[in-house]
Formats: structure tokens, sequence, C-alpha cells
């Protein structure tokens, strides 16, 4: 048996953009190269990664950032 649960827009709670408080968000696409060398393949792979950007100012939260396994020369732990 399949119980559907059902859950009305009263229950939930906006998303807001950290950096302008907008309430709307476009659709993006991260894209991320994969090296041929760790795929085996001939070709260095390309994969897109969905996200979402501000529509007033084109942000991205920190929740819809693709978080990468190294920090990158940005990142203030690196930076003395």
């Amino acid at each position: 048996m399949d119980q559907q649960v059902k859950v009305g827009l009263e229950n939930s709670s906006p998303i807001i953009c950290e950096s302008c408080g907008g309430d709307t968000f476009r659709e993006a696409t991260y894209l991320r190269k994969i090296s041929r060398l760790l795929t085996g393949s001939q070709e260095d792979m390309i994969v897109p990664v969905p996200t979402f950007t501000c529509a007033k100012c084109s942000h991205v939260n920190e929740q819809f950032q693709v978080q990468d396994a190294k920090p990158q020369p940005t990142d203030p732990k690196i930076i003395s």
C-alpha cells in the first residue's frame, strides 16, 4: 500500500537570498570537468550540476553551491 503524504504551501517556509533578500530564483548550472585519466575515456568528461541563482542579484546561496573536496585559494582558511 502506497500512502501519499499531502503537504501544502502553508507547511513550507520561503528561501531568501543571502545577499539581497530576494525570494525568487532561476535555474542555473555549474559545469564540472573530470579528467579523462580518472574516467578511463579518451576525453575529459563535463558534468552539469543544477543549482539556483537569485533572480534579482544572481547570488548563489550557500545551500545551493557545489562543495569542493579541497579548499580554493579564496578560502579564508588558506589566506595568511
